[in-house]
């Protein structure tokens, strides 16, 4: 069986596990609208979750919701602001922050995958400001899009009716505005 074969039986983020256990890359860090406390597979960690880093080399963070917030619990209106904020500066420093703190180094040489089911409402295509994901894709060795239709369909919220195809079109219209 050849690596392609196998690369096309992967789903969701197993290509991640795959390419880290094949030494493919050194260090997965996901950025997640799915909130996980803990993970079966040992070798992701959670950041803010309830398992200590030992070196596990899948850094996973899924904030409960936006940096600001000032609730102690978080409701369905976080998760709305979540979807919302996910693309704004803040929410994605917060997040480098997160993965600088499990890895220093870790955005010093990095591919930047995007897959479109992170993206779970239309304003989270239009933050107020984009400088913190330009930085992030001047900075990418390389940058790729995962499409996930169906995944776009079961994950965003009620009443959104975004596809794949309007995100990959309004992400590479910003990949192409730098």
């Amino acid at each position: 069986m050849t690596i392609n074969q196998i690369n096309n039986n992967l789903r969701h983020d197993e290509h991640l596990d795959f390419a880290v256990r094949s030494n493919i890359i050194d260090t997965a860090f996901v950025l997640s609208t799915n909130r996980n406390e803990s993970s079966s597979n040992p070798n992701v960690h959670i950041v803010c979750g309830s398992d200590e880093y030992r070196g596990q080399r899948i850094i996973e963070y899924s904030p409960s919701c936006i940096p600001a917030c000032p609730k102690e619990t978080h409701d369905q209106e976080c998760l709305k602001m979540r979807a919302d904020s996910c693309l704004e500066d803040s929410f994605l420093e917060a997040a480098v922050a997160a993965a600088e703190s499990v890895q220093g180094s870790f955005f010093d040489h990095y591919i930047l995958d995007i897959d479109c089911d992170y993206f779970n409402t239309e304003k989270s295509l239009y933050p107020e400001s984009l400088e913190a994901f330009k930085k992030l894709i001047r900075n990418a060795e390389l940058i790729s899009i995962a499409l996930e239709p169906e995944c776009v369909k079961i994950c965003r919220h009620e009443g959104c009716q975004l596809t794949s195809r309007e995100i990959s079109e309004r992400l590479l219209s910003i990949i192409e505005s730098i």
